[in-house]
Formats: structure tokens, C-alpha cells, sequence
């Protein structure tokens, strides 16, 4: 019974954790399955899904019903689901779906599969993938590449003004170090409230929850300045209102329109774009917006406006 407990302890991890319509996961993935019961490979996750939450479909009929008879043991307080020993938290409303990462480097102690992801932040409006995870790329076929999306720079927590961190360093595909030391985040009501600590900087972020989206809220203890890079899925067109100067952004994808605001006394923006692997093997363009200077703090509001 331990065996088949921590089966289905997983099986809900992956259920709270996971978006399956459009998948960015984070860490590394490769989209790897022993037996392929799902009816197509890019559908995977979401099958998944919809059996472990009791929903009619192929797996059903291959595996029976979902072992996730128990009722969820949700804090009634905040719509956050925190796993300590994983460090993720995740908001899922019927409308927004919000993931932070506050865990550690890696598996073991060659921090193996980790990303320099700490403190970063995915989001999705109606199953619509707006803030992405760089993904995965490839592991020996493009191993550049897959040094690239794991790095800090790639992702959009708050970093050094000068550059990304300079540790860990990586050896080779799956192994890096030293160690960060653990994030921590803690949850109440809407707002997850997540610290990060390293190499002289110590990085505070907020994520509040609104009734038209989300705010997020950067400071460095110590007032020393510091850069967020925001990357929008690659479906996502990206337009400054006016002057890029004033930190404002119109996001479009499918007919649907965001507000983007960035809002700090001291910092200056700029559109440019990166790399992104939607799925493994798989390599697009996004659109990314910086904001380089931050030193008083920087607050950034991503909002639904009408069409």
C-alpha cells in the first residue's frame, strides 16, 4: 500500500501542477513514455489529466477508473497548492492558472535535470498560455541549446542587474553545482509570497491575484538594482501603448487583449526576443520585455482588457 499511496500522491501532484491544453512545463522534460496509451503524444497531458480527475476517455478504458477517490484537503483560506518538499505552488481558478517555482536546484546532490528557474512565474488565462517556462529543447542532439533554456537568464525570476548569477555552472547535459540555497515561499488568501536568496542578493516576489488578473511584485532587500524579463508564449504579439520608455504593453493572441504595466521609479524597458521550445525537439521565437535598472522596486500588472 506505501507503493501505491506514493503513486497516487503523484498522480495528484501532476493533476494540480500540470496545464495540459497548452503544456509549458518546467525543468527538464523529454516528453519520455514506456507504454503509449494516450491517442496522440501532444495530447498526452491532458488525457492524463482527465483520467486522474475521473473524466470519460481512452485511459479509462485502458486503466480503469482514476485512484484519486479521495476529495481534495484544500486550506480554505487561499486558492494556492503548495508542495514544500517540491517547492512549487499553484493557483488554479476557473480562469487563471498561475505556477511559482521556489524549488530547489535540482534531484540529489549533482542537481540533476534542475534549471536556474527560481522565483519564476507561468501563467494562463483560460487555458491560453501567456508567461511561459522556456522549456526543454533537446538534451545531446542540441546541447547549447538546452544550456541556454536552463539558464537564468531564460527565465523570468528577478536577477542581477549586471548579468545572471554566475552559479551553478553546469557539467555537462544533467549535471550542475554548487547549490543555491532553497527558496521558501508561503501562501495566504490570493497572494503567494516567495524569497530567494543568493550570491549577495536577496530577491523578494509577490504574486496577487486580482479580479481581471494578476500583479506581481519584485524588491531587493538591499536596494540594489536588478533586472525581470518577461517572456509571452510565441502565439503572443507584443505592443508597446506608446513610448516603450512608459513600461506599457498591449499582449493580443486569438482576438484576446492584456494589459502589460510595468510600473518602477528608476528602470528602463526594451522588446526584444529569445528562444523558446514548446515541446522537446521542438525550438520557436517569443517575444520577451526587460526591465533593466529596477532598484526602488518593480510592479508589474498583467490584466484582460476588452476587445
Amino acid at each position: 500500500m506505501i507503493a501505491y499511496d506514493r503513486l497516487c500522491a503523484a498522480g495528484r501532484y501532476f493533476l494540480d501542477l500540470s496545464q495540459g491544453i497548452e503544456a509549458w512545463d518546467y525543468g527538464d522534460n523529454d516528453d519520455a513514455q514506456v507504454v503509449p496509451v494516450t491517442t496522440q503524444r501532444s495530447r498526452s497531458i491532458l488525457e492524463w489529466q482527465e483520467w486522474l480527475a475521473g473524466k470519460p476517455g481512452i485511459l479509462k478504458s485502458w486503466l480503469g477508473a482514476t485512484p484519486l477517490t479521495q476529495p481534495h484537503k484544500r486550506d480554505l483560506s487561499t486558492p494556492w497548492r503548495t508542495y514544500a518538499e517540491s517547492g512549487v505552488s499553484a493557483l488554479r481558478t476557473d480562469r487563471w492558472f498561475l505556477r511559482l517555482d521556489a524549488s530547489p536546484l535540482g534531484f540529489g546532490s549533482i542537481a540533476a535535470h534542475g534549471h536556474c528557474d527560481a522565483l519564476h512565474l507561468s501563467v494562463w488565462d483560460n487555458h491560453k498560455a501567456l508567461l511561459i517556462d522556456p522549456g526543454t529543447g533537446s538534451y545531446y542532439g542540441h546541447v547549447k541549446l538546452h544550456a541556454e533554456l536552463a539558464s537564468w537568464s531564460a527565465h523570468n525570476g528577478p536577477q542581477p542587474n549586471h548579468g545572471e548569477f554566475k552559479t551553478p555552472r553546469r557539467f555537462g547535459p544533467f549535471l550542475q553545482g554548487p547549490h543555491h540555497a532553497n527558496p521558501t515561499v508561503v501562501t495566504e488568501s490570493n497572494t503567494a509570497a516567495a524569497r530567494f536568496a543568493h550570491e549577495g542578493h536577496a530577491f523578494q516576489r509577490q504574486v496577487h491575484l486580482l479580479c481581471d488578473g494578476i500583479e506581481v511584485r519584485d524588491t531587493e532587500d538591499q536596494g540594489q538594482p536588478f533586472t525581470v524579463c518577461w517572456c509571452f508564449s510565441p502565439e503572443c504579439i507584443v505592443r508597446p501603448v506608446s513610448h516603450t520608455s512608459l513600461g506599457q504593453f498591449d499582449i493580443s493572441r486569438d482576438g484576446l487583449l492584456w494589459r502589460l504595466i510595468m510600473e518602477s521609479s528608476d528602470a528602463s524597458y526594451e522588446v526584444s526576443s529569445r528562444r523558446v521550445s514548446p515541446a522537446y525537439a521542438a525550438i520557436a521565437e517569443a517575444i520577451t520585455v526587460t526591465a533593466r535598472g529596477v532598484r526602488a522596486g518593480l510592479i508589474t500588472r498583467l490584466t484582460c482588457m476588452p476587445t
